[in-house]
């Protein structure tokens, strides 16, 4: 077999990078694991009241705060600063158009090691993205005792406005999804990322919550999604909307649209008002994304435009990973420039790149050969680091 050199599309280092970084040196510690005391590998975890703080991702599996019938939120983290953390929360809430982490009093302030300082659950800042996002942290909504919590549950699941969001979930950010590059490797590869450093990989399904803000990244032809009138809700209309086609007539209201369901063997036609049609095309690289997690995604507008116009929603999450920023397509480990993660003990582009090929059915057949590569044009690529790869194409394509 021979290694082909192309220098074209500028698509963030590709999939034979992915492949290439799954291969190299087993026998160097990922920075992250690095405990920030300065004593090597050697790892600290500090239990903070309702929170978490880990340096690596063992000493955060020997921290796990035990599942209980609790609805309060805790969170539990890896990593020493918010641009390079990441967080598994559990019960962690969506309410009135935001995540909200729901503590009682007695509960909420916890001593930070070695300080005086005190830490709130709010402070516990990550990265959604590698590039361009500030901080985030949920909101705190505190109560005084749990018995509020069981009653805010219970009312919602009382009006139908309960929405319990089952195993785990991760949180990332959109960044450029219509280029396949930048959706490989700064929006999927991160958040998958994330759930490693738990051991959140291997399930079967992981439900993506994408923070798509305001994106128009709509790819297919056109499809529609409306709202049906409910007359038992204070809207007026259905929690969700579902798929429809847009009928031309008979309404002569350019305010209202008139649109048609399947039901059953049949039809049914409806008359809502124009707002209500939303457009139905899936997200750029949806599909991908919901092939590789194995589960319907989750996205943030959506969510906020749900609780916000219908203010009695409660959406809780059994577990939700969040925080990927250093892990991305122009983000290098400083020792090595590779991505983040490559190296054990996470592997996480061999794993990455495993759960992709099995979620498409793809089989690989591994020979002793030279591998097929193609090496894409990037700008993460210095001068030098091109003409290192252009003499290593030249050997291999010699042997």
């Amino acid at each position: 077999m021979r290694c082909c050199a192309r220098l074209e599309v500028p698509i963030a280092a590709g999939i034979a990078v992915l492949l290439f970084l799954a291969s190299l040196s087993r026998h160097r510690h990922d920075p992250l694991l690095v405990a920030s005391e300065g004593h090597g590998t050697s790892s600290v975890s500090v239990v903070v009241s309702n929170v978490t703080f880990a340096t690596s991702a063992s000493s955060a599996a020997s921290a796990s705060l035990a599942a209980s019938a609790s609805l309060a939120t805790t969170v539990e983290c890896v990593g020493t600063w918010w641009a390079d953390r990441t967080c598994l929360y559990r019960n962690l809430y969506f309410r009135k158009g935001k995540f909200v982490a729901i503590v009682t009093k007695s509960a909420r302030l916890g001593k930070r090691a070695a300080s005086n300082k005190f830490v709130e659950i709010s402070d516990v800042q990550v990265e959604l993205s590698d590039k361009w996002r500030g901080p985030w942290a949920p909101d705190v909504l505190e109560l005084k005792k749990e018995a509020d919590m069981r009653a805010l549950s219970d009312a919602a699941a009382r009006k139908g406005t309960l929405e319990q969001v089952r195993g785990t979930a991760v949180l990332f950010a959109d960044l450029f999804s219509h280029n396949i590059g930048h959706f490989l490797f700064d929006n999927l590869y991160p958040a998958f990322f994330a759930t490693i450093k738990f051991g959140r990989h291997a399930a079967e399904r992981l439900t993506l919550v994408l923070d798509d803000g305001d994106s128009g990244c709509r790819v297919g032809p056109p499809k529609h999604v409306a709202f049906l009138p409910d007359a038992t809700r204070k809207t007026g209309r259905s929690y969700r909307p579902v798929p429809v086609r847009v009928l031309d007539g008979p309404s002569s209201d350019a305010a209202k649209k008139v649109v048609e369901i399947s039901v059953g063997g049949g039809t049914k036609n409806f008359t809502v008002p124009a707002s209500w049609v939303l457009d139905g095309r899936p997200r750029c690289g949806q599909d991908v994304m919901t092939t590789f997690s194995g589960q319907p995604m989750m996205f943030g507008n959506e969510l906020r435009r749900d609780c916000t116009e219908e203010p009695d929603v409660l959406v809780r999450f059994d577990e939700l990973v969040v925080g990927s920023g250093l892990a991305g397509n122009v983000v290098g480990e400083h020792a090595t420039m590779i991505m983040q993660g490559a190296l054990p003990p996470y592997s996480a582009t061999a794993k990455y790149r495993d759960r992709m090929m099995h979620a498409y059915g793809a089989v690989v057949k591994r020979g002793n050969g030279l591998p097929r590569v193609i090496i894409i044009d990037n700008k993460r690529f210095h001068k030098e680091d091109k003409n290192l790869l252009r003499d290593l194409v030249k050997t291999l394509n010699r042997e």
